[in-house]
């Protein structure tokens, strides 16, 4: 039940009784963001991806569009006023395809197939390569029996997981709390997850030797050019990896043609060149000191689309802001509060495994780590194409100390957050999720995520944003922030 400006009251007078301080907690809880500025954040974010000629919108680490959002991002931090504000430089590999291209040889000539390269595979090292193709279909031992892969271009189809734990009425059923007072979070087939489920495939294609690797995108929009992690096809890009075999990417539209030809044994001539350099990525970090040395700590990532994570960066910024501006106004908070935007995410959490290294010692003042991601509007996929269900994505809180779990529902229903789901960290479900840190357990952590259909791919587009929700998750942040800063030492 929606919460009353009145039932705050009382609830405010029953935790006074309890000893808990409400005008504490009142000073130190910024005004209501303003929707509008965070939509400008995403729309500038979004803007950067335009020099990504590969994947459009999207800010990739190591390149031109990632290092002009880190830069904006430090500006941000300098703007509204945080301290110890800089960008940390995370070394990385800089991977930008040039050129690339799929054609086939059939009776009727050549025959060129839409494509576009797999992500953080390694460049072809001359003009081309010309060989015959092999279907290995999904990769069963059965389909996989005898075939020899080596110098040829095999043809897979690539999946997303079937996990049946993460069908969302499943989610349902084992999460510590539901808000759903519409009923709308119902029974579905669930997320279609940013990487392959066989992905054993392409590292069998490398081991035979094979001369490349072409992954059909057997259940994604068929308008739109996706990426797994890096660490799907064996890249440590920040210790100078790629993927060993060169490999490009088509739509299921693509694929069923190329299925075809490959099935039969067709040649191919394949290409897939580009610039591996070593760069880097950045962190960037800034302060608002407190009374106490102790950290609260507010993070998201830099890189990716509108939704993921345009959102995330833009609720970090607007909490920041207006910290930032309480604090002038004398409320400030007992523990510091810590703000760091992470580069490289898709790229094995690069960012934060730098940032967790580089600061071991002083991240024993973290008391807790907050983590926002993806405010997406929920996207059903229908006959190969994203389908807008008219809602949002269902938020998904957890939280490694389950104590924490009861003041998050209070915020969430005092703010009206529909579609939200809270688990403890403890549950299996959890270790699919969220940022690095959060999920290592590394330290206490709560972490907000949305499973959206049209994540890493070049359709997380700014009218995805759950414009109408994205207010509401950064006053639950703020509410979470002022009753832990009440309660931790």
């Amino acid at each position: 039940m929606k919460r009353t400006e009145g039932t705050s009251v009382i609830l405010c007078c029953l935790l006074a009784a309890l000893g808990f301080d409400c005008s504490r907690a009142s000073a130190a809880t910024p005004k209501a963001v303003d929707t509008k500025e965070m939509l400008g954040w995403i729309r500038t974010l979004s803007g950067f991806g335009a020099h990504n000629a590969v994947f459009p919108g999207i800010r990739q680490s190591g390149t031109r569009s990632g290092h002009l959002a880190t830069a904006w991002i430090e500006k941000q931090f300098k703007a509204f006023g945080l301290q110890r504000v800089r960008r940390e430089s995370v070394p990385i590999i800089a991977w930008e395809p040039t050129a690339y291209n799929l054609e086939v040889t059939t009776s009727a000539g050549r025959r060129s197939f839409e494509c576009w390269p797999l992500w953080y595979t390694r460049f072809i090292d001359r003009d081309q390569i010309e060989a015959e193709m092999i279907y290995v279909g999904l990769g069963s031992e059965k389909e996989l029996a005898g075939k020899d892969l080596k110098g040829k271009i095999v043809v897979a189809d690539m999946i997303s997981p079937r996990i049946p734990s993460l069908r969302y009425a499943h989610l349902k059923s084992i999460a510590y709390e539901t808000y759903d007072p519409d009923s709308t979070i119902a029974e579905a087939g669930g997320h279609r997850y940013w990487h392959f489920a066989n992905r054993h495939l392409y590292f069998l294609a490398a081991k035979q030797g094979a001369a490349g690797f072409v992954a059909i995108n057997v259940d994604k929009d068929i308008t739109g050019r996706f990426f797994p992690n890096a660490a799907n096809v064996g890249a440590d890009p920040a210790n100078g990896k790629l993927g060993p075999l060169v490999g490009l990417c088509v739509n299921s539209v693509q694929g069923a043609k190329l299925r075809e030809f490959a099935a039969t044994g067709a040649r191919a001539a394949f290409r897939s060149a580009g610039e591996a350099n070593m760069s880097q990525t950045y962190n960037v970090v800034g302060a608002l000191p407190g009374t106490s040395k102790r950290i609260i700590q507010l993070t998201s990532h830099s890189d990716g689309g509108a939704v993921n994570d345009g959102t995330g960066v833009a609720a970090v910024l607007a909490l920041a802001k207006r910290y930032a501006e309480r604090g002038r106004e004398g409320h400030s908070l007992k523990h510091t509060l810590q703000f760091v935007i992470t580069g490289g995410h898709f790229i094995d959490s690069a960012g934060v495994k730098a940032f967790m290294e580089r600061h071991k010692d002083a991240l024993k003042n973290v008391v807790v780590s907050l983590t926002v991601e993806h405010v997406g509007r929920h996207f059903d996929l229908v006959d190969g194409r994203l389908v807008d269900s008219n809602t949002v994505c269902f938020h998904a809180f957890f939280s490694t100390n389950e104590d924490w779990l009861g003041l998050i529902s209070k915020a969430v229903h005092r703010h009206d957050l529909r579609r939200s789901l809270l688990f403890p960290a403890s549950l299996p479900v959890a270790d699919r999720s969220g940022e690095g840190w959060s999920v290592s357990k590394a330290m206490p952590s709560v972490w907000r995520i949305s499973p959206v259909q049209y994540m890493q791919s070049t359709l997380d587009t700014r009218e995805k944003v759950a414009v109408e929700h994205l207010p509401k998750v950064v006053a639950v942040f703020q509410d979470l922030i002022g009753a832990l800063d009440s309660r931790l030492d």
